[in-house]
């Protein structure tokens, strides 16, 4: 076995090590080094190259995309910004209402077996058994309106 299979090997275990880290981790820093590993494997396997041709072609490529692409993946998934619940998707429906809705106290209605309190939306009175329209969700609160 000559230097150009050994290359080889190493830069797919190298490939799979990284790229089972980044599975286990997903925290976006191994995957560009698996990327890395991949790009100087297919380089070797194009063309034999020698091996510290091999290794800066790794070096180079990993820290490209690392900064690069990492970056405007990041950009991409602000953090904070993804859903980690469904409420979202109850505004715009409607449902009946529990309790009566005044100035002094909330109403509630409820949703997939869940009890929500809610407000008015004008700060009108709006009785029991309404059928009320959620158009926002502040905090726990749903505001409705008739």
């Amino acid at each position: 076995m000559g230097t150009y299979e050994i290359m080889l090997i190493i830069w797919g275990a190298v490939f799979v090590t990284f790229l089972i880290i980044e599975i286990s981790t997903a925290d976006l820093i191994a995957i560009w080094f698996s990327l890395g590993a991949l790009i100087a494997l297919v380089v070797a396997a194009i063309k034999p190259i020698p091996w510290y041709v091999s290794i800066f072609v790794y070096i180079v490529s990993s820290l490209l995309l690392f900064i690069f692409v990492g970056r405007y993946i990041k950009k991409k998934i602000k953090p904070g910004d993804e859903t980690i619940t469904n409420v979202e998707t109850y505004v715009g429906k409607q449902y009946k209402l529990l309790d009566d809705i005044t100035l002094d106290q909330n109403g509630t209605i409820k949703i997939d077996g869940v009890e929500w309190s809610c407000v008015s939306i004008d700060n009108k009175d709006i009785k029991k058994d309404t059928i009320v329209t959620v158009k926002r969700i502040e905090g726990n609160k749903m505001i409705v309106s008739k």
